[in-house]
């Protein structure tokens, strides 16, 4: 009955994310047999419109000020993409479990990113009896946004086009990390580079006009810094020392961070980076 009610409940925030239009839930798109196509699914519309577009905005509008002024505004603060969602805690009484056992339900439902909905996701969490913290803000919330945090990163995010456009031609590259080991790299291999990093302890090196042009980069404290095109270990040293707690996906130089460059920081803050 409660995964019912979940579905349900998840069907209909997508509704409201989705301009009123009600989809059917699916789990499989396709299925194949040794890379052959058998059989696919196209997604069904079950409702066209649920209610009256003014309801829907009224809702999106209510579900956006949830994440920016209401009960998940503590939660949400600092996520570097829009979020609109619900909170919600409910007092348990179900079968062995009274009132009197103080076993709460915590929820929190809601999509991202709020400008063109891509995910709706819904936490349930039932809490331990008296539980000191058992509040939809507090508990469901704060999973809430781990997950959008993770699936932005490797999902949304990586649609966007990247700032740097390489020039089409075999010089093409761009590099980020310690200045002194990019100079030395360069040194190595015996390539003239113009060098407008100076003394700067991070940089980036691309081409231009195909001649290498060694770039500072400007790190500040609890300020997140660009580390787009970094290695690994340069990446986690400079968050790290910043206390930052970083998780990392993938092999190669950094091509996705979860928090944006320029967003203000606090220490324990998680950073997702993607590498390839």
């Amino acid at each position: 009955m409660v995964c019912k009610v979940v579905r349900c409940t998840l069907a209909l925030y997508n509704a409201i994310a989705n301009n009123g239009k009600m989809m059917k839930p699916y789990l499989v798109n396709s299925i194949r047999s040794n890379g052959v196509l058998l059989k696919h699914f196209e997604p069904v519309v079950i409702e066209q419109q649920v209610c009256k577009p003014e309801v829907v905005s009224a809702a999106r509008s209510a579900m956006e000020a949830t994440v920016i002024e209401g009960t998940a505004r503590k939660v949400m603060n600092g996520i570097t993409f829009a979020v609109a969602g619900k909170t919600g805690t409910a007092h348990v009484s179900d079968g062995p479990i009274k009132y009197s056992h103080g076993v709460y339900q915590a929820t929190f439902v809601g999509y991202f990113p709020v400008d063109k909905p891509q995910f709706t996701c819904i936490v349930v969490i039932r809490t331990k009896p008296h539980a000191a913290s058992h509040y939809g803000g507090t508990v469901a919330a704060p999973v809430f946004r781990e997950i959008a945090t993770k699936l932005y990163a490797m999902y949304v995010e990586k649609k966007t086009p990247s700032h740097f456009f390489a020039a089409k031609d075999s010089s093409a590259f761009f590099y980020a990390g310690d200045a002194g080991d990019i100079k030395k790299v360069l040194q190595s291999m015996n390539m003239q580079y113009a060098d407008s990093a100076r003394t700067a302890t991070w940089a980036t090196v691309s081409a231009n006009n195909y001649k290498p042009v060694v770039r500072m980069t400007t790190v500040r404290q609890q300020v997140m810094p660009n580390v787009k095109g970094m290695g690994l270990k340069d990446a986690v040293f400079l968050l790290e020392n910043m206390g930052l707690k970083v998780q990392v996906r993938g092999r190669g130089k950094v091509t996705i961070q979860s928090v944006e460059a320029g967003t203000f920081l606090g220490k324990g803050k998680i950073v997702w980076l993607e590498l390839s």
